[in-house]
């Protein structure tokens, strides 16, 4: 039988060209880009529960990636003014405004805006970048897990530009396409494709590199970092979403009904029980050597860039 899908192919975002090599979850690859990319109709439809807000506030994993990301500024900068775009929750404002800096967040989200201001330090504004209206401009610009997000990334970072001084830098955190390998038994669903349901465009670190210096932006540090045991993981998900789909009679039922069926549920509870022995201190250290050891040759999970501005002269 004629696989219709295999011959189906988009063009790459940055240089035009027909992409031909399909990846996974209908995104292809551009070996001129380095990239991989979807189409919008290929989007899958995808949308945040209602306790979305609640569950990143308290995400341990949002905790340790804030920390991080608050290590790297105060060892670039010791005080001055941040943004954070897409702020969430506000960890990390909040998180900075202890360490002395002038912290603010924005959020396209109402109610995380009002969650954050309710719960944390720092300044919070309900708005989008492409909405962004300030005279204000920033010593440091974060952007943690956006640009995958965009399908014009482009148009992103000349706004972020245009908010930083002159002397500004931009910290840059996206899921790296170079650690995906389809012949790996636990890499074949990371990459920021399998579990990115709103995801638009993967990048390398290659790849991203090059489109910050065409937006006037010197890298001055890369790098990649795993942050928790995605070996662990990579099992411990297969057997929950294995579950979860023999569960799944694709029957339409009551909301509220479905929530407290899955409080209840085996699935609930084994995450419950994942997230506990993941992100404990022993997990931790037993898997501190080998995380290590995934981010050689820039392979770990995430993609880690801290950039200059440039003049545009």
């Amino acid at each position: 039988m004629l696989d219709c899908d295999k011959y189906k192919t988009i063009n790459c975002h940055f240089c035009n060209n027909n992409l031909s090599e399909k990846l996974i979850e209908n995104f292809y690859y551009c070996p001129n880009c380095a990239i991989a990319t979807r189409a919008e109709k290929n989007m899958p439809i995808f949308e945040y529960s209602d306790n979305w807000v609640y569950s990143q506030y308290h995400s341990n994993i949002n905790k340790i990636k804030a920390n991080y990301i608050a290590k790297l500024i105060t060892k670039i900068k010791k005080e001055g003014t941040v943004l954070d775009l897409g702020c969430g929750a506000g960890i990390l404002v909040n998180l900075l405004h202890q360490n002395n800096f002038e912290a603010t967040g924005i959020d396209s989200s109402k109610e995380v805006i009002e969650f954050a201001r309710n719960n944390n330090n720092g300044n919070y504004e309900h708005t989008a970048i492409t909405q962004y209206n300030t005279s204000k401009k920033f010593d440091v610009v974060v952007a943690t897990q956006i640009i995958e997000h965009l399908r014009d990334p482009e148009d992103f970072l000349n706004r972020i530009h245009k908010l930083l001084k002159d002397d500004g830098i931009i910290i840059l955190e996206t899921p790296n396409l170079k650690s995906w390998n389809p012949h790996s038994f636990w890499r074949k669903r990371i990459g920021g494709m399998y579990y990115g349901k709103d995801h638009r465009i993967i990048y390398t670190p290659k790849s991203l590199t090059k489109l910050l210096g065409l937006k006037k932006f010197l890298v001055i540090k890369i790098k990649t970092k795993t942050y928790f045991p995605i070996m662990l993981e990579e099992i411990i998900e297969s057997i929950m979403n294995r579950k979860q789909n023999k569960n799944n009679t694709g029957q339409p039922t009551n909301k509220k009904i479905n929530v407290e069926v899955q409080k209840n549920s085996y699935i609930h509870i084994l995450k419950k029980l994942f997230n506990f022995i993941k992100y404990s201190k022993l997990t931790q250290l037993i898997f501190y050597l080998p995380n290590l050891m995934t981010q050689i040759n820039n392979k770990g999970n995430q993609i880690i860039i801290i950039a200059k501005k440039q003049s545009i002269n």
